[in-house]
């Protein structure tokens, strides 16, 4: 009996997992827009646009939730025409790109790290971190 017993409480959990995956994804999950965006994307669709994709890129609510807004993010881009696509790539560059400061904060770092191995291998790898952009998780 104690073996059914198990069985049950996993099933149940289960379960729960999945009931909140799907409410996350039905619900929390989806960025509806507050108004359509248009096809050429014009200056007044980028406000609320930039909202989506920084929502998107802070990851609240779970992994359902971020590839939900991914994947709304994805439907507007592939809704854009030439100008809009351009005018959306545009906007993930420059406001969604790297930090400069942050790039020559490690640069100065790994100027000064001096002969040690181990210490130029991390200062590397944090000069590659400070370089990678924070829109690219949308891409992946």
């Amino acid at each position: 009996m104690a073996g059914e017993e198990v069985r049950t409480v996993l099933l149940e959990r289960a379960l729960n997992r999945v009931r909140s995956a799907w409410r996350d994804l039905t619900s929390a999950g989806r960025l509806p827009s507050p108004t359509p965006l248009r096809p050429d994307l014009p200056d007044d669709d980028l406000p609320g646009l930039t909202q989506q994709i920084a929502t998107c890129i802070e990851g609240a609510g779970g992994e359902v939730s971020e590839r939900a807004r991914a994947a709304e993010l994805g439907r507007a881009y592939l809704s854009f025409d030439q100008k809009g696509r351009g005018r959306f790539l545009e906007l993930l560059a420059n406001r969604f790109g790297p930090n400069p400061q942050a790039i020559d904060k490690t640069i100065d770092a790994l100027q000064t790290v001096g002969s040690e191995p181990a210490a130029r291998l991390k200062a590397e790898a944090n000069l590659r971190a400070a370089l990678a952009p924070p829109y690219v998780g949308l891409l992946a």
